[in-house]
């Protein structure tokens, strides 16, 4: 019998946290994956699980080694991030850093624009154990006002039946945390490039 999308997807995160302990990195599930996370199990199907990486860029060339020892394949991506394929699923890693202080981080979601600045607590340090798989992943905060924004990260954006349901489930979780959901919107910034 064939694994199911998502059983595949956990044996990919699991292999992530392998990459990089052996790497000695960091990375952040965000996406669609997040409300997931912080619900306790999955509610859909996810195709790809997407990553944010702690000093990507620095750590590039080690990172396609070792992914290459476990028998993924990777490709660079054009934007400098990376994209790891075994069958039919996809682990995206994208590049952020922490600048001294770690106040706040930054990601290079489209480098040639700019970064996304944000609160370095919105990466959240606790390894959660997911469906007994160990990840860590970016605050339901953080998930909340990127898909509230969409438009932030790509201004073609098509807003998805998946991104309403997930965007209900964040405000849910977060509501539930005790934060405001008004005071969000001014922790995140997109910093641009001139």
């Amino acid at each position: 019998m064939e694994k199911k999308l998502n059983e595949k997807l956990l044996e990919a995160i699991a292999i992530m946290s392998n990459v990089m302990r052996d790497v000695v990195s960091k990375g952040y599930i965000w996406g669609g994956c997040v409300a997931d996370v912080y619900s306790g199990d999955f509610v859909r199907e996810h195709e790809d699980i997407e990553y944010l990486i702690e000093d990507l860029h620095k750590k590039l060339l080690l990172i396609i080694k070792t992914f290459n020892v476990y028998g993924w394949e990777i490709e660079s991506l054009t934007n400098g991030d990376l994209k790891a394929k075994s069958g039919d699923v996809e682990i995206l890693m994208s590049h952020a850093e922490f600048p001294e202080g770690k106040e706040y981080a930054r990601w290079y979601y489209k480098p040639e624009l700019g970064y996304i600045e944000f609160p370095y607590e919105w990466l959240n340090q606790e390894t959660i154990l997911f469906n007994g798989v160990p990840l860590n992943a970016v605050s339901p905060e953080f998930q909340y006002v990127l898909r509230k924004n969409p438009k932030s990260l790509n201004p073609i954006w098509k807003t998805r039946d998946k991104d309403s349901h997930d965007l209900a489930r964040l405000k849910e979780i977060i509501i539930k945390r005790g934060v405001d959901l008004e005071s969000l919107d001014s922790n995140i910034k997109l910093v641009k490039i001139i």
